[in-house]
This record gives structure tokens, sequence and C-alpha cells, in this order.
């Protein structure tokens, strides 16, 4: 399991959401 990449993918949910 790839906690960075699952952080990552969290981070570009936020962003996509924002704008």
């Amino acid at each position: 399991m790839r906690l960075q990449s699952y952080i990552h993918h969290e981070l570009l949910q936020t962003w996509i959401y924002i704008f």
C-alpha cells in the first residue's frame, strides 16, 4: 500500500472539487 500515492490522489480530488 502506497500511502504517498493515496495522499497524492486525495489532493488531486480536492483541487478538482474546489475548481
